[in-house]
């Protein structure tokens, strides 16, 4: 269904217009969910995809308020374009302004907001234009948004261009002599074992448990018993201090009185 021909009366019309790549649309549309979420009496989402992408992605389940608008296959196809990546990104940046702006014009519901990729230079210009605010959604990492903003830096300091012909190569790397660790192929691995039991070869040739069968849990069992032998102790020699304590916050009117009684000097006696 098509939002510029039948779309809902709503208050607020957002529309999305990723980057023509998986890498692009994917990230869109989790943020379109959201917003959907947050307002979903009232908002509606236009998510603006080629007609090649819509064949790809246009039956997958969406929410209800998050609507499809195609335009036509303006740019290379979607499958070899990593064959020449920057001719792919010019033809977006020239092909596609056209086919949006009619889009726009043809929405029965005018955009209230328009969130773009940030790779989309042209969506500026057309939010300017219609006097449209643009948002602008970075779908890589931060370390890659950080690398862009600073290239200048990169060149200065003669970090860009790579020469990856002159840079040495570290030879392929195998995983065989490589120590893995057992939790990689065991997901027990954290489950402790009970020790395995040590067997004597008795007298008829029958083996029979040893004495160390259960050596590591006798050693568990008297730690332990150490530990809560020295607790209580403890319990014990603080009982035998607190009636003390007690008797004389009991004859000084509590224990705060005792604390600010603490440094006095002692009464002397009543004189007889």
């Amino acid at each position: 269904m098509d939002p510029q021909k039948n779309g809902p009366t709503v208050s607020c019309h957002v529309v999305a217009v990723p980057f023509p790549g998986p890498g692009h649309i994917n990230p869109m549309m989790c943020l379109c969910e959201l917003l959907v979420l947050r307002r979903k009496h009232d908002l509606l989402v236009t998510f603006v995809v080629t007609e090649e992408w819509f064949s790809f992605i246009g039956s997958d389940p969406k929410s209800e308020n998050v609507r499809f608008a195609k335009i036509p296959n303006v740019i290379p196809s979607e499958i070899g374009r990593g064959v020449d990546q920057p001719a792919f990104y010019e033809a977006v940046l020239r092909n596609m302004r056209a086919p949006l702006e009619d889009l726009l014009d043809r929405l029965d519901t005018p955009a209230n907001d328009i969130v773009a990729d940030t790779y989309l230079l042209l969506s500026a210009d057309v939010g300017i234009r219609r006097n449209v605010p643009v948002a602008s959604l970075w779908t890589s990492s931060a370390m890659v948004y950080s690398v862009f903003h600073h290239f200048d830096l990169l060149i200065q300091n003669q970090h860009f261009p790579i020469n990856l012909k002159d840079s040495p190569h570290p030879p392929p790397l195998s995983l065989s002599p490589l120590p893995l660790p057992v939790s990689l192929f065991s997901p027990f691995n954290h489950c402790r074992r009970r020790p395995q039991p040590q067997t004597e070869t008795g007298d008829a040739g029958i083996a029979t448990p040893g004495r160390n069968r259960h050596a590591a849990c006798d050693g568990e069992r008297e730690t332990r018993s150490r530990r809560e032998s020295r607790s209580c102790r403890r319990r014990k020699s603080s009982r035998s201090l607190r009636p003390s304590i007690a008797g004389s916050a009991r004859n000084r009117d509590g224990l705060g009185i005792l604390r600010s009684n603490c440094n006095k000097p002692p009464p002397s006696p009543p004189l007889s």
